[in-house]
């Protein structure tokens, strides 16, 4: 396994404040749990669901004008196992793996598994021109991420925190933060 670098975060202490870590909470991984990201949820009443569309690189096929659900189909398959609603969602930098209409899809598919204070946290790009890295991340504490590199080549689609917040259209952007190309995004269910 590639050890770990860790970078600091502006935004985890936002996500993760003392008024939700006081109580039980729920979290939804939509990348792949890594051991620091366990070991620092084990310091709290919490439950987690991680999907792992990281793991095996679930990118369903975009719609198309012969099956514009194709794309919601996959994602409903998918995502079956949620049960629930959800605190927080870590979305990581998966939408950027994602054409716009599958990620319209979705975030369709994933809005019923949220409630009135979801809370996000998603990595955007500062534009789309700029590729990101593929990197799984993972969280040693509030104020730290930590990456692993993988062995992929940059993002294919990099979306704006506008971007994403058009797709997520239930979400507001509460803050981005800028770190080397990457907008570190916190999101506030509306």
């Amino acid at each position: 396994m590639v050890t770990p670098v860790f970078e600091p975060s502006a935004l985890l202490a936002r996500v993760f404040d003392d008024k939700l870590l006081e109580q039980p909470f729920s979290v939804l991984d939509v990348g792949g749990v890594g051991a620091e990201t366990l070991e620092y949820f084990s310091n709290y009443t919490c439950r987690i669901t991680v999907l792992g569309l990281l793991d095996d690189l679930f990118v369903p096929e975009p719609p198309s004008e012969e099956d514009p659900y194709r794309a919601h189909r996959a994602f409903e398959s998918r995502l079956d196992i949620l049960n629930g609603k959800y605190d927080v969602c870590l979305f990581w930098d998966y939408p950027n793996y994602l054409s716009p209409p599958t990620l319209r899809a979705f975030a369709e598919v994933l809005a019923p598994a949220l409630h009135a204070r979801t809370r996000g946290h998603v990595f955007a790009g500062l534009n789309n021109r700029q590729g990101l890295p593929a990197v799984r991340y993972g969280i040693k504490d509030n104020d730290t991420f930590s990456l692993r590199p993988l062995n992929q080549p940059p993002l294919k689609y990099v979306h704006t925190q506008g971007e994403l917040a058009d797709a997520f259209h239930y979400f507001k952007v509460a803050r981005g933060s800028l770190r080397e190309g990457r907008v570190e995004v916190q999101l506030e269910h509306i």
